[in-house]
């Protein structure tokens, strides 16, 4: 996050680093104003320099004088005009003074006078909870993905163009990685194109449709085992009349079909059938209700009025708030295939990977924490906001979060092959998820499209840390992407060395590492 600089103005972030290498000064950019504020300051400027040049004023033209000093904008200066930045951009950017000198033959009494109108005020400094090394090491995973030839459907296009996103959120709610591609320091080829070259924030925002596939799928169980579903009934994943498997008319990943499944088999596997039966029982009202108990549609904490905020103005968002189709402000109508798509978290849901993260922690913990991005701004501390507690009873976490380490640790879990213990080293609890966004023609053949992700928590018990890994448009499922992605960044050094800190046992990760034979 690089913060354009007026005076004095900085952006920290919490590390291990002394505060002197946590400053994260630089990454300046060019004023950027909308069209009726270019044209508003233009005619400000007019007013301010024909104010100056008159040897004497008013009192009512001194008062202008001072508001168009604050306000104009001159040409040596910079402005935040987005994500933190702008969100901020008051207290950072400080305000403007002026003095100015009256000659000799202008001053009364002789002499040269001097009439200072207005002190110049540094902007404050905002320190962000985002920890230097464990960002760091969320952006290089992302720049530079570790390759897997040994899979054959590894999408080797999306590895060389990675468009994605990395969050780690402690479970208090403080956000210690929000790592994006590309960013600033990206190297884009030449035959990159869509959103490789929009350099933007993407765990706060969803640039393009972005529904988050099979992670909503344990927040669906949740909601539906506190509302009364037996667990154990299930749900045959056969072929349809066109020789694919699935529930209806919507296919299941896995084309020969699950067979019968109940819940835990249904979290375990991703299956599609499940779901969609599951689906297919919820009520327009009951999606709703599903999505606001677990923070979706809404705001994650990270951009509400601050303390001395008299109203709700300031002029830039930090998040987009995602959730269940809207038309004119007014949630779409479900119809039954639309119902079977959102219980897979398709179609008619979006969610930003912090809102995804955020949901997953109410899973891991049973409270839904408010987000906090900014921890001090001046010598002025923002605190942490209330949580709420999910709503969801003990039995129902106990068996959603059984079926999610079995999602990592049993024969047929989507991502055992990479974030199981012997393969990770760690003990963690996760789903995947794939949400398909189109059908593109690719070479002799066509090609779904899709967004991926994983979302967990570590270690699965008793956990520090969730997490989400998010692969923006590829044509590999996660389990054939985003799971290396994962296990790459849980391997990191500094991941590893932050877990060590809190208790976490890394050796067996450690070793992996390092070529030994864990014990």
């Amino acid at each position: 996050l690089h913060l354009p600089l007026r005076r004095a103005q900085s952006l920290h972030c919490l590390g291990r680093l002394p505060p002197e290498e946590r400053d994260l000064r630089g990454g300046a950019h060019p004023l950027q104003l909308g069209l009726l504020e270019l044209l508003r300051q233009r005619g400000d400027a007019s007013i301010l320099r024909s104010l100056k040049r008159r040897p004497a004023r008013t009192d009512d033209e001194e008062r202008e004088l001072r508001r168009l000093i604050s306000e104009v904008y001159l040409p040596d200066e910079l402005e935040g005009v987005s994500g933190v930045e702008g969100f901020f951009n008051p207290e950072l950017t400080g305000r403007n003074g002026y003095e100015e000198s009256l000659g000799l033959q202008n001053a009364e009494g002789g002499g040269l006078q001097r009439n200072s109108v207005r002190e110049a005020q540094d902007g404050l400094d905002v320190r962000l909870t985002l920890d230097v090394e464990l960002q760091a090491a969320a952006q290089r995973t992302l720049r530079h993905p570790e390759a897997v030839p040994a899979d054959p459907k590894y999408d080797w296009g999306w590895h060389e163009e990675p468009v994605g996103a990395i969050t780690l959120v402690t479970l208090d709610g403080d956000v210690l990685v929000a790592a994006s591609e590309p960013d600033e320091a990206s190297v884009v080829g030449e035959a990159a194109s869509g959103q490789r070259l929009q350099v933007i924030e993407r765990t706060f925002r969803k640039p393009t449709f972005q529904p988050p596939g099979s992670v909503f799928k344990p927040f669906v169980a949740a909601y539906a085992l506190e509302r009364g579903l037996d667990p154990g009934t299930r749900v045959n994943c056969a072929p349809l009349s066109d020789g694919r498997a699935g529930y209806v008319d919507l296919h299941c990943w896995n084309e020969g079909g699950h067979g019968p499944v109940d819940l835990h088999m249904a979290l375990v596997r991703s299956c599609n059938s499940y779901f969609a039966w599951l689906g297919e029982s919820f009520s327009d009202a009951e999606f709703r209700e599903m999505g606001k108990l677990f923070g979706f549609g809404h705001p994650t904490g990270v951009g509400g009025q601050l303390p001395w905020d008299r109203e709700d103005t300031r002029r830039t968002r930090l998040e987009d708030l995602g959730g269940f189709s809207r038309r004119g402000g007014r949630f779409v109508r479900l119809r039954d295939r639309e119902r079977r798509m959102a219980g897979n978290g398709l179609g008619v849901i979006e969610a930003t990977p912090m809102q995804v993260v955020r949901a997953t922690l109410g899973l891991a913990c049973g409270e839904l924490p408010s987000l906090r991005l900014a921890m001090e701004v001046g010598d002025q501390l923002l605190p942490l906001g209330e949580g709420r507690r999910l709503g969801v009873g003990a039995d129902a976490l106990a068996a959603v979060r059984k079926a999610l380490s079995g999602v990592v640790s049993e024969a047929n879990g989507t991502a055992r092959s990479a974030l199981g213990p012997k393969a990770l080293g760690l003990d963690i609890a996760c789903k995947t998820g794939s949400a398909d966004i189109r059908t593109s023609v690719e070479g002799e053949g066509r090609v779904v499209r899709k967004h991926t992700w994983v979302a967990g928590w570590v270690p699965a018990e008793r956990p520090v840390a969730a997490f989400t890994i998010f692969e923006h448009d590829t044509r590999a499922t996660s389990s054939h992407g985003a799971i290396y992605l994962a296990r790459q960044f849980l391997q990191q050094p500094e991941v590893l060395s932050w877990l060590a800190e809190k208790g976490v046992d890394v050796s067996r990760a450690r070793a992996l590492g390092s070529g030994e034979e864990p014990r």
